[in-house]
């Protein structure tokens, strides 16, 4: 006779090492049906036990499967072995390959659960420090000792461009006196020269309007161009205004921006295809920011170098331990100046060929002033008014953006939290582990328990736990 402890109503899960924590609903002796397997014995008992579901056996645990009345007062117990629980402490003590179980998890994406449709955005912004704070109007000129580049107010701007304004500049003009020569060669001689020495000498050269050759505007404060004041010399003549000419040591301006990550979720779910993150900066547009490149993080930063005599730009976008990317473009938007170039070379061979028609046909004093009139109209200013400024297509973003930098985050949730699902089927891991203090949802791949018992115990039991387990 041998003895068999049974549980009444003892509730657990199939695939779970469960024991009974309280003693056995009774003990009996019994004894085994002839030819009957030790994994899946048959009892003989006297008495009804219906009610018993659960049982032990020579130190194993068996499910009870059924209970036969064989004759009145006598029935059989059959039972299949429960191996889980059989072999707990073995279980335990392994470290096989874990795909899940159950734990918080915030890096690995878990691949079980499907993306809602429905998208979710959000957005942060952040803004430079003088980077579209206001708008600086610069303008090129040929002046008396050099060609510079002035930050000047837009009102002076326009004064300058005005046709009368330019108008009374060429009128100031000192010109030198047309001597009376004795021949037609030596007022050419004397024309050739004073068209060479005058145009090497940054002096007008045609229209007064030729010496401005551009003018742009950057969209930075006034204050940002930095520079001394001087006054503002178109060809040899004094505009009356004043600007500001860099030195070399200004030219470049470095701004930055710090924009914050909108994130809409704290765990793996930051990454794509869940996370969709994009940057737009105003002078650049809007790129695309890979999340797996900025998981961990929490902010941008964008920084810019400004080349204010150009308009040229190189923006680097990167957070505090990396540049993500670097983008170059040119702010400059070019307010229109009409201008027109003379040739000295041209205008040499036309006072030629003026002094040429005259020989013989007047007094060389009287051709002299009369070629000094074709000289005058040749070089005699046409003054044109700039287009009016539309401000270009760039300078429009400041109603628009306020050239403010924008992160982006475009968010498809799971349909479900993960954590929703960690307690029935755990969560990702992928690595070998110790199980002995894990309890709940337990999944492997390739499980080899070193245990005793029977090969089909060990077969079963790592079959188990590639299946999924629940440790408890």
């Amino acid at each position: 006779m041998a003895t068999l402890n049974l549980w009444n109503n003892f509730t657990k899960r199939r695939n779970s090492t469960k024991q009974p924590a309280a003693a056995a609903d009774l003990s009996l002796d019994v004894k085994l049906k002839e030819n009957c397997s030790i994994a899946n014995p048959v009892f003989i008992v006297s008495g009804d036990y219906f009610t018993a579901n659960y049982a032990q056996f020579a130190g194993q645990y068996y499910f009870v499967d059924d209970v036969v009345s064989v004759h009145n007062g006598l029935c059989e117990i059959h039972c299949s072995k429960d191996v889980l629980a059989t072999y707990k402490s073995q279980i335990q003590a392994s470290s096989p390959y874990v795909l899940y179980y159950d734990h918080v998890n915030t890096e690995i994406s878990d691949k079980r659960l499907s993306t809602k449709t429905t998208q979710i955005t959000q957005s942060e912004n952040g803004a430079f420090d003088e980077f579209g704070k206001g708008t600086c109007y610069v303008l090129s000129v040929i002046g008396k000792d050099t060609v510079g580049q002035y930050a000047i107010s837009l009102s002076d701007l326009k004064e300058i461009v005005n046709q009368s304004f330019l108008d009374t500049l060429q009128n100031q003009i000192d010109a030198t006196p047309l001597p009376l020569t004795d021949s037609l060669i030596d007022f050419a001689k004397y024309i050739t020269d004073l068209l060479k020495n005058e145009a090497l000498s940054f002096t007008y050269v045609g229209k007064i309007a030729d010496c401005i050759r551009n003018c742009y505007a950057l969209p930075i404060r006034y204050q940002a161009w930095g520079g001394s004041s001087e006054t503002i010399y178109i060809g040899k003549a004094s505009s009356g205004k004043t600007g500001y000419m860099l030195s070399s040591s200004e030219r470049i301006l470095h701004d930055s921006a710090t924009v914050n990550i909108p994130w809409q979720a704290t765990d793996w779910r930051r990454n794509a295809p869940y996370h969709e993150l994009y940057l737009y900066i105003p002078c650049i547009g809007l790129t695309t920011i890979s999340p797996s490149d900025v998981i961990g993080e929490t902010v941008l930063h964008i920084d810019l170098t400004l080349d204010k005599l150009s308009g040229d730009i190189i923006v680097n976008v990167g957070t505090a331990s990396k540049v993500l990317a670097q983008y170059t473009s040119n702010v400059a938007v070019n307010y229109p100046v009409g201008f027109s170039n003379v040739d000295p070379a041209g205008a040499i061979t036309s006072v030629a060929g003026a002094v040429g028609a005259l020989s013989g046909a007047v007094n060389p004093a009287v051709g002299a002033a009369l070629a000094g009139l074709g000289i005058a109209n040749i070089i005699q200013p046409q003054p044109e008014s700039i287009g009016s400024n539309g401000g270009g297509a760039f300078l429009g973003l400041v109603g628009f953006t306020g050239y403010k930098v924008y992160c982006f985050s475009i968010f498809h949730d799971t349909t479900v939290a993960p954590s929703n699902i960690s307690a029935a089927q755990g969560t990702p891991y992928n690595g070998v582990l110790s199980l002995a203090s894990i309890t709940g949802y337990v999944r492997t791949a390739g499980a080899s328990v070193n245990m005793p018992g029977f090969g089909g115990d060990r077969d079963t039991v790592n079959s188990f736990l590639d299946g999924g387990i629940y440790i408890e």
